[in-house]
């Protein structure tokens, strides 16, 4: 029995049980591809991960362009997944320990219990077969915590409550406080910026760091030049500020010395956003997911690092069923499932993740980087909801 031509497995009939793919179907792609131009129609139904579009040909979704992946010199398509080793109950028994640590400390404590979170949940993530990692310390956090803190948290509440304590006039107080509110707006790209590149260059793979090496100053325009835009049209130009957000922020990311790169501009996301807009007080919001599962497959399709590409299935259904159980396990433990629910996230949505593609590991090394944790202060003083753990 020939083995199967995705996986290797060699128990295969007609369609194999371990990848999921129809063998016939899948050599007849192979067969077409090899032949040249004439397979994009195939390359299309077949872009998506095994477990669904391999299995019924179903077609990929209609708002992004089709990405071929890449067959090597043996006739198999690179095809990679992130993979959660880690267990509910693990991550509860470290959450019940940092809860307990926190409230002891007074919450001095809670920078090494959000370390401790990190560490496990990267420790536990696998892709290709290797393990992450985190490098991130208590000891940083802190320090950049008390640096946003002087810095920019001082003059936020002098201006917030200044004028008030000191009896100044009406105008006066309600002028400090927009001033106040407006530079606290302004932080939010800061911060984000800030932890970005602090978590990215504590994060590793392979003995490799990942980088950000993005100008806060050039997001900050992004961040609020966009915003500003997206209200006074409406809403209407969100698609395109979400879409130059993320372009941003994957294009300037690195692993090691291998670039990230982005090459959408949001297009044809504007017609799955004014469908969801239309119908969302119909559906009470609902339409909202099938426009972020959108979203998220449009991202996914336009990100690459080399010559690999990632590639999302996740659908509006997925999204509102994830958030669903989610919201009912709370509600019935009282919040203890918190960290089941942590490790059902990352289950669930690596498995709507793939990586299509070689990953060229051998021409990737790792540069020099010195980065604070400043801007990992700042997210979290702020509370701007950029917290990954």
């Amino acid at each position: 029995m020939d083995p199967c031509p995705k996986c290797g497995a060699v128990d295969t009939a007609d369609r194999c049980p371990h990848c999921g793919i129809v063998v016939a179907r899948y050599r007849e792609y192979l067969d077409q591809l090899r032949a040249g131009p004439a397979a994009a129609g195939l390359v299309e139904t077949l872009a998506r991960p095994a477990t669904i579009a391999l299995t019924v040909g179903e077609a990929a979704p209609s708002d992004l362009a089709p990405v071929p992946p890449h067959v090597g010199r043996d006739g198999t398509v690179a095809h990679h997944r992130l993979r959660f080793h880690g267990f509910g109950s693990s991550l509860f028994g470290l959450w019940v320990v940092n809860v307990f640590l926190t409230l002891v400390t007074l919450g001095i404590y809670a920078a090494w219990a959000r370390v401790k979170v990190r560490r496990y949940l990267l420790s536990q993530t696998s892709f290709a077969g290797d393990r992450f990692a985190y490098h991130g310390t208590g000891e940083e956090l802190v320090r950049g915590y008390l640096k946003a803190a002087v810095v920019f948290g001082l003059p936020f509440y002098a201006l917030a409550a200044g004028p008030d304590l000191l009896g100044a006039g009406s105008t006066v107080t309600i002028g400090a406080e927009v001033v106040a509110w407006t530079l606290a707006v302004a932080l939010v790209p800061v911060a984000s910026v800030g932890a970005r590149r602090y978590r990215l260059s504590r994060t590793s793979w392979r003995g490799i760091r990942f980088a950000f090496r993005g100008s806060t100053l050039e997001y900050v325009k992004i961040f609020l030049g966009g915003g500003l835009l997206t209200l006074l049209t409406l809403g209407v130009h969100y698609p395109i500020w979400a879409t130059r957000r993320q372009a941003f922020l994957v294009s300037h990311s690195y692993f090691g010395t291998q670039r990230c790169r982005f090459d959408g501009d949001g297009g044809p996301l504007r017609r799955r956003y004014g469908v969801a807009m239309l119908l969302l007080l119909p559906t009470l919001g609902l339409s909202w997911f099938w426009f972020a599962a959108a979203r998220d497959r449009y991202f996914a399709q336009h990100t690459s690092l080399g010559r690999a590409r990632l590639h999302s299935t996740v659908t509006g259904t997925d999204l509102l069923l994830l958030k669903l159980a989610n919201g009912l396990l709370l509600v019935l433990t009282l919040g203890f499932a918190y960290p089941w629910n942590v490790a059902r996230n990352l289950n669930v949505r690596y498995t709507w993740l793939s990586v299509l593609g070689p990953l060229d590991l051998d021409a990737i090394t790792q540069p020099n980087q010195r980065v604070s944790a400043t801007g990992e202060g700042l997210a979290g003083f702020f509370d701007t909801g950029f917290d990954l753990g």
